[in-house]
């Protein structure tokens, strides 16, 4: 695998002498802890906006990826997978967004899904956060399904 073969980083800096997965044109990488944020310009052979590719890519040891827990949490159950820096947090700056029509009143359905939506999705990520390793199984069983 590919931390077998050139080792992991130790702290976010080293992210630069690595082989990084970039997706699009994302190549600067935000990472924060509790006493710091960092952000580091990452270099890879591989750059895509494919995010499918990028972690079969990953899987095959062709590098490190920044990517969403819930992207790869079988993965990282089934060993696969390992997380690197652990004690950071990748600042990724994305957003779960409801796109529907601009309508003066809403159906109730779709008010009903986009705040089950809102539930669900911060429950998730509050978690996730937290470490809850209860969680994290349900939320595993969840995205099998």
């Amino acid at each position: 695998s590919y931390l077998q073969s050139r080792g992991g980083p130790l702290r976010p800096a080293d992210l630069a002498g690595h082989d990084c997965l970039v997706h699009g044109e994302h190549r600067t990488w935000s990472l924060h802890n509790e006493e710091s944020r960092v952000a580091v310009r990452v270099t890879g052979r591989l750059v895509s906006d494919n995010g499918e590719f990028l972690l079969a890519a990953a899987r095959a040891g062709a590098g490190i990826l920044r990517v969403s827990e819930i992207a790869v949490l079988e993965d990282l159950s089934s060993g696969r997978l390992v997380r690197v820096l652990p004690d950071h947090e990748a600042g990724l700056d994305a957003g779960i967004w409801a796109v529907y029509p601009n309508t003066k009143h809403a159906l109730p359905r779709l008010r009903a899904l986009v705040e089950h939506l809102t539930v669900h999705c911060r429950e998730q990520f509050e978690a996730a956060a937290a470490g809850d390793k209860i969680h994290t199984q349900r939320r595993l069983r969840q995205y099998r399904a």
